[in-house]
């Protein structure tokens, strides 16, 4: 048999990013059965997403093998989502009509995808970067991280 796999984000900052990414998930497996999308791609391909979404800044600077429109070719992240998202606006609409929450909802990850939105990573990298006591050597002390969680319940 067949192995499907969705491997999503980690946990995100805010309960909005966390409220998307889970309507997303849903509506994404909802729209595969409901179309009987084809998303299959060698396992190779799937060996090289992995090695390629390890890198930094992959969700901006990086190409993933995924299937559109019976295709298998590199695509970027925002080229994926953006896809799929077409797929889900359109089902949305059959099933909800226009509902303006699980619309919002959408836009965080296409946000995410299209890097209008930072990625956790990032929000980190920066944070730690800029941070007085960071020495450049990968090292974070716990006064780092407390300054970090800080920063998180201050601006989220």
């Amino acid at each position: 048999g067949w192995r499907v796999e969705f491997r999503p984000m980690d946990i995100q900052f805010t309960d909005r990013e966390n409220a998307a990414l889970a309507i997303w998930s849903l509506l994404f497996a909802r729209v595969v059965r409901k179309y009987e999308l084809d998303f299959c791609i060698p396992i190779s391909k799937v060996d090289e997403n992995m090695a390629a979404a390890d890198q930094r800044d992959a969700i901006n600077q990086s190409r993933f093998w995924f299937r559109i429109d019976g295709v298998v070719q590199k695509y970027t992240i925002a080229d994926i989502v953006n896809h799929i998202n077409e797929v889900m606006l359109r089902y949305v609409k059959e099933k909800y009509g226009h509902c303006q929450m699980i619309l919002s909802y959408l836009q965080v990850i296409v946000d995410r995808a299209n890097g209008t939105l930072p990625t956790n990573a990032s929000v980190m990298r920066s944070f730690m970067l800029k941070h007085a006591d960071y020495k450049h050597d990968s090292v974070i002390t716990q006064s780092m991280s407390d300054d970090f969680v800080d920063y998180l319940c201050e601006s989220m």
